[in-house]
């Protein structure tokens, strides 16, 4: 056995165990009687084609992504793989110039933080036959203005608008 493919079955099975991990943990606390069984997405940000893979193959589906070329580079490969029922969910910072990109890609976003990137993701889901689309708002809980999101003091308006304009 080569050198390469030692490393590649030992990281595999890293990732086995890791996962049989979390899922004991989630199993465990369903146990404990929470009410929802929680959803489990695997970040795969900065991480190998192979880790994904392997985690596939473990029955894995929902996979989150934090930048859109890494979305874009990961899904194509696995399609050439034949890995066809990964679920992409966009977790990463939209630009609203990839908001139809990552529409046709994503089957959720994550990180709306803008009524603007609400309606582009509206119209978008809309032309692809993809609406209704699911999206979370991003909060800016801190109120920073360095970052991101909507602050607590507009989330309810929001909240209606979009529910009034994009139901």
């Amino acid at each position: 056995m080569r050198e390469d493919d030692l490393s590649t079955l030992l990281e595999c099975s890293e990732i086995k165990k890791n996962y049989e991990k979390v899922l004991a943990k989630i199993e465990g606390g369903c146990m404990r009687g929470q009410q929802k069984r929680p959803r489990l997405i695997a970040v795969s940000k900065k991480q190998s084609i192979e880790k994904i893979e392997a985690l596939y193959h473990l029955g894995h589906r929902e996979f989150g992504e934090n930048y859109y070329q890494e979305l874009e580079e990961k899904s194509h490969k696995l399609k050439e793989k034949g890995l066809l029922k990964v679920l992409w969910v966009f977790i990463g910072r939209l630009q609203s110039n990839k908001i139809k990109k990552t529409v046709d890609l994503a089957v959720e976003i994550q990180s709306v933080g803008s009524v603007k990137h609400a309606r582009l993701i509206d119209r978008y889901a809309f032309e692809l036959k993809k609406a209704p689309y699911k999206v979370y708002l991003l909060v800016n809980s801190a109120e920073e203005s360095s970052k991101a999101g909507f602050s607590w003091s507009e989330l309810e308006v929001v909240r209606k608008l979009i529910k009034q304009e994009m139901p």
